[in-house]
């Protein structure tokens, strides 16, 4: 008597690898590396450490690139649960950029219902690792499942699904459970739609399910991933049309109506997020840009001799140690899949003309790598599909990611085939041998991928640093302010490493941070420190990426600390390594430790009241004067266009008396701002934040008007003395647009596959 099935049995491997590969997160561990202090990921490392902090134990960092999570990932992981648990959706960010867009950016699975329910049940730390187990399993039963559906055997199914748990993009991009819960949803759509394509009636439940399936694709966050994901489907689609063009009704209703519906049930992401793009800083990749991370062939001796290195076995040393070869181009390594899947990948040739699959697959392989390599194929591609040029075309590997599990499991399927004429016993003993040996490779190589940390070595905070130095201020503080780690990169002839508090890493402290890290930072903004750091009105608003900062999408390291933008910009406080000082005439030193901290002196504050303006219309101008000696921002805001007294139809009258009888009061709420003030006649309200238009203001109760002032901070005129309450809060029609379509659409297909269930009963 069978116990379980062969399915089952199958499934059950793929649990207990899952279970073996994260192990340490069943035992508290975290796949977060929280201590990479060399790697200057910490706000309270800097120059110098403390002997018993450059005692303490420190986990080998194992990716570097990995800095995502520090950064980005984990901070707004923890922003994103907390917020949820009080029954708020975090729209916005006001710890970066002045503020900016939250959810509007998928970066990650936000709005996804399994990501969601589980960071609303359990911490940050827990949900990202039951949502990473969950995904990892789910992507290795679909791929065993398709692999059956396709006509393979059940050991080279099993070695499929293997294989496609630990693809390169997986294996890459581990710790990322985003990028996992897309791949882990590929299988079933492929799935669903090819027994869609086998069912007699053109509207059936594997039609729903696909279009279900792929609305989750949309949903699961990173839309450039979400997009080769989406591409791919398509060439798998169009491909089948291939073979049966006949049919070409029903493949072409087919493709429509999933990805119609696909597409409406990812709106509540898409909708919202356009508008983010087209005002964000991302520029067409240069030509430059796209030779320099272009995959040489060279890459491709990582099939056979993957990157077993790289570890930062002396994490406490300013000389890393690492390949240069693995420094210099990172995404180099996305190809290793395995040597004995390679291997059979090239059996899988074999197949070529007897298996079409086959031919689908080495065409998918032979496409990333002509568009990776930077060939005339990915300048064709550029210039064809919408945003293109905006992505990062070498992880169109994504692609290539996808497609070998599956050829070398048709090769895997071949060999056995050969050896059929051994015993049985011995065949199944050559089986286990291979399918152990690829477990134990991949996840071996995976493991140079991932860093397991302690929990408690999260968010750091020694009694005596600035850190601390800074939260208290904050507790004391009336008022709010802002931070900018400030850095140059040499003094006289000596270079300095510039390891201060980047962007981001202040965020999971309460502390806000003028600058920041974000794929789609608002252009103004981003100008903004541009012209801080270059001084050169040419260069803003510039049409290609500029090779200004380390990162595009982080503004960092800032040199210039006298810039009078930054004191518009409420900057209080200045991080900067303890080896460098500020001229006393802009700022004094309140603090010197793990680093030194310099009080601005010319910081203005969050809220304050002016009564004269000037018009300035282009952007690029108005950068220019608000930097230059001759524009005081006590005295005067720069408006993009006429403002008119409400009393007298006329200008402003200016005074130089003060307008305010006392100092007003600021409440930050998630999504909303609150200001009280007292005025003894008309003027302007400037708050220090940058808002956008779906931020709505109301003045003692009334719908009023916010104004872009001084470019990227927001004004309100009130017109008489007298006490105000204004809110400024946020609402944004286009997320509820597509929250409304991403509804209507997942009910109208639950319906239709109900009715489905119902007709197909009678």
């Amino acid at each position: 008597m069978k116990v379980f099935s062969k399915n089952q049995l199958a499934f059950i491997i793929i649990f207990l690898i899952c279970v073996i590969h994260l192990f340490p997160f069943f035992l508290g561990k975290i796949d977060t590396p929280t201590d990479i202090r060399d790697v200057l990921m910490y706000p309270w490392r800097y120059h110098a450490v403390d002997e018993k902090v450059a005692k303490a134990v420190t986990p080998t960092v194992h990716n570097y690139y990995i800095n995502d999570l520090i950064q980005m990932f984990t901070p707004f992981r923890e922003f994103y649960s907390e917020s949820i648990k009080k029954l708020q959706l975090p729209f916005w960010n006001n710890y970066i950029f002045t503020g900016t867009e939250f959810l509007a950016e998928p970066q990650l699975g936000y709005l996804h219902p399994g990501y969601a329910l589980i960071y609303f049940l359990f911490d940050h730390f827990t949900a990202h690792g039951l949502v990473t187990f969950i995904s990892f399993i789910v992507g290795g039963i679909g791929a065993f499942l398709l692999a059956r559906y396709w006509k393979l055997g059940y050991a080279a199914s099993l070695f499929t699904a293997i294989v496609y748990m630990f693809q390169p993009f997986n294996v890459t991009w581990f710790s990322y459970e985003h990028m996992l819960m897309n791949s882990a949803v590929l299988p079933f759509l492929i799935l669903c739609y090819e027994k869609n394509l086998r069912e007699v009636k053109l509207v059936n439940k594997y039609l729903v399910f696909s279009s279900l399936l792929l609305g989750l694709v949309f949903l699961s966050g990173h839309l450039q991933y979400v997009y080769y994901t989406f591409i791919f489907f398509l060439l798998f689609a169009s491909f089948r049309f291939l073979l049966d063009y006949k049919s070409f009704t029903r493949h072409t209703a087919s493709i429509f109506f999933v990805s119609l519906f696909g597409i409406f049930i990812g709106s509540v992401v898409i909708i919202p997020f356009f508008p983010l793009f087209l005002n964000s800083h991302r520029t067409a990749n240069s030509l430059e840009f796209i030779r320099a991370n272009s995959l040489s062939f060279k890459s491709l001796l990582g099939l056979i001799y993957p990157f077993y290195g790289g570890s930062l076995k002396n994490v406490h040393s300013e000389n890393l140690n690492l390949d240069p070869q693995y420094i210099g181009n990172f995404f180099n390594h996305y190809v290793y899949f395995g040597f004995l899947p390679f291997l059979f990948f090239i059996f899988s040739l074999r197949k070529l003309f007897s298996e079409k699959l086959v031919i689908f697959f080495f065409f998918i392989v032979f496409l990333s790598f002509v568009i990776c390599a930077g060939s005339p194929v990915c300048f064709l591609v550029k210039d064809f599909l919408p945003g293109f040029k905006q992505m990062q075309h070498f992880r169109f590997l994504q692609l290539y990611s996808y497609s070998v599990p599956f050829l070398s499991g048709f090769g895997f399927q071949f060999i056995l085939h050969k050896i059929s004429f051994i015993k049985e016993n011995l065949k199944k003993i050559i089986i286990f041998s291979i399918l152990i040996i690829t477990i134990f490779d991949l996840m071996y190589f995976s493991s140079f991928f991932i860093t397991w940390s302690d929990r408690g070595a999260y968010k750091p905070l020694p009694q005596k640093g600035a850190l601390k130095f800074l939260i208290d201020e904050k507790g004391k503080s009336n008022e709010p302010f802002r931070i900018l780690p400030f850095a140059v990169d040499k003094i006289g002839n000596i270079k300095l490493n510039v390891n201060i508090a980047q962007p981001n890493t202040l965020l999971p402290y309460g502390l806000e941070d003028v600058s920041g890290y974000s794929s789609f930072i608002p252009k103004d903004i981003f100008n903004l420190f541009v012209y801080v750091q270059t001084k050169d009105k040419n260069k803003l608003y510039a049409t290609e990426k500029l090779n200004l900062f380390v990162n595009p999408n982080i503004p960092f390291p800032i040199y210039n600390f006298k810039s009078k933008i930054l004191d518009l910009l409420n900057v209080k406080y200045f991080m900067i390594p303890s080896v460098i000082t500020i001229d006393p005439e802009y700022a004094t030193k309140v603090f010197d430790g793990d680093c030194a901290i310099y009080e601005n002196k010319n910081y203005l504050p969050r809220v304050f009241f002016i009564e004269n303006y000037k018009i300035i219309k282009d952007p690029k101008e108005i950068i220019v004067v608000l930097d230059s000696p001759d524009f005081d921002p006590r005295k005067e805001v720069i408006l993009r266009s006429e403002i008119r007294d409400q009393r007298s139809e006329g200008k402003i009258f200016i005074s130089h008396l003060s307008p305010l009888t006392s100092n007003p009061q600021i409440k930050y709420d998630l999504n909303k701002i609150t200001i009280n003030a007292i005025t003894n006649r008309p003027g302007f309200l400037i708050l220090g934040n940058n808002l956008n238009n779906n931020w709505k203001v109301k003045v003692n109760g009334k719908e009023a008007e916010h104004i872009q002032a001084n470019l990227v901070q927001r004004a309100v005129y009130l017109p008489k003395a007298e006490n105000y309450l204004i809110e400024f809060y946020y609402y944004s029609k286009l997320f509820f647009i597509g929250l409304v379509i991403t509804i209507t659409s997942v009910i109208f297909l639950l319906i239709l596959a109900m009715y489905l269930k119902v007709k197909g009963n009678d």
